[in-house]
């Protein structure tokens, strides 16, 4: 999904461009989807939001 791309991408072109912390909410781009695939956000399973916390600590 080409969103998810340019989410991720301007997420970090904000984290590099700042000389301050920047927090992301990290379930946030994972929820999107789930409601584009058409599922409640509620189905999103455990193992897929520790995924999503874990890709935004190697972002950081």
């Amino acid at each position: 999904m080409a969103h998810r791309f340019y989410l991720a991408m301007i997420r970090r072109a904000i984290m590099h461009a700042v000389n301050v912390p920047v927090g992301t909410i990290p379930v946030y781009q994972d929820a999107e989807e789930m409601l584009a695939k058409g599922k409640v956000i509620i189905e999103m399973s455990e193992e897929k939001v520790w995924r999503a916390v874990g890709k935004r600590f190697r972002d950081a």
